[in-house]
Order: C-alpha cells, then sequence, then structure tokens
C-alpha cells in the first residue's frame, strides 16, 4: 500500500531544487525514490569538448496507483 501511495501522491518537484535543476538521486525522499519509474543520466561530449548532460526523469503512472490503491480500499465497486 505504501508503495502505491508513494506513486500516487508523488509530486514532480520532488525531483529538482529551486533553481530547476535535478536533485542528486541520493538526496531524493525515500516515497520520492519509490515513484522512479526512469532516472537516466547521459553525457554527451560536444564538438569544442565541452560536455554536455542530459536527465530524464520519468514517474510510474499515478492514475494507475491510484485507482489501484482505491481498489484495495474497497472504494470502488468490482466490475462483473
Amino acid at each position: 500500500m505504501s508503495e502505491l501511495a508513494a506513486i500516487a501522491f508523488s509530486d514532480i518537484g520532488d525531483y529538482f531544487d529551486a533553481d530547476g535543476r535535478p536533485l542528486p538521486l541520493a538526496d531524493l525522499p525515500p516515497a520520492a525514490r519509490k515513484a522512479l519509474a526512469v532516472h537516466r543520466v547521459t553525457l554527451r561530449t560536444l564538438s569544442d569538448g565541452s560536455v554536455r548532460e542530459s536527465i530524464r526523469v520519468r514517474l510510474h503512472d499515478k492514475g494507475r496507483a491510484l485507482n489501484t490503491l482505491a481498489g484495495c480500499r474497497g472504494m470502488i465497486p468490482p466490475r462483473i
């Protein structure tokens, strides 16, 4: 239930600092880490020798988790 709740009530703001930069994975709260589906860091060397970092963050499906959580709590009648 706690895993489903972490996903269902996750907040994308938990993954970034006040300036919009992504937080290091180790600094994320445990509930935020549970909700992560993808956290990928890619480094690319540009022609001028500089390195460009891109970070991809994707969360698990909140709607599906909320629906499952509601079903577990008896808030949604079973389908016939």
